[in-house]
């Protein structure tokens, strides 16, 4: 249906009326992209240690011994290091990615696309070492 006819079919007395009309005609001709993001990797062994997380502050939820709520929280404090050292190799391993990407590129192009990916700042301060011997 194209946007004349449409119009003629439905009176539309305000700007918002208007608007949703074209967008709902635009809709049917042109269609929805969706917005291309990167997938996310899933991290098998990083979804397991949370997930033994979760269970052990179950079971200290519900455990009454004085003695064994504390192995527990041993245990579990064990296992939240585990996962932020999981998360650290995350990080590591993304930003080396972005680094990797970076030092492909031609040296006019290098400044800004460094500047567009720590502009996105997907963690909090990112370190981030290039070879200075090459420029």
């Amino acid at each position: 249906m194209r946007l004349e006819e449409a119009m003629e079919k439905k009176e539309v007395e305000t700007w918002d009326e208007q608007s949703s009309l074209v967008q709902e005609i635009a809709a049917e001709v042109v269609g929805y992209d969706r917005p291309k993001q990167p997938k996310k990797e899933k991290d098998i062994e990083l979804e397991e240690m949370s997930t033994k997380q979760r269970i052990l502050h179950l079971k200290m939820i519900k455990e009454t011994d004085a003695g064994r709520i504390r192995e527990l929280r041993c245990e579990r404090k064990k296992n939240g290091k585990e996962i932020q050292k999981k998360l650290k190799q995350v990080r590591e391993r993304v930003i080396g990615k972005i680094v990797e990407e970076v030092e492909q590129l031609k040296d006019d192009a290098k400044m800004f696309r460094a500047v567009r990916n720590m502009k996105n700042k997907k963690f909090e301060n990112p370190a981030i070492m290039t070879n200075m011997a090459k420029m």
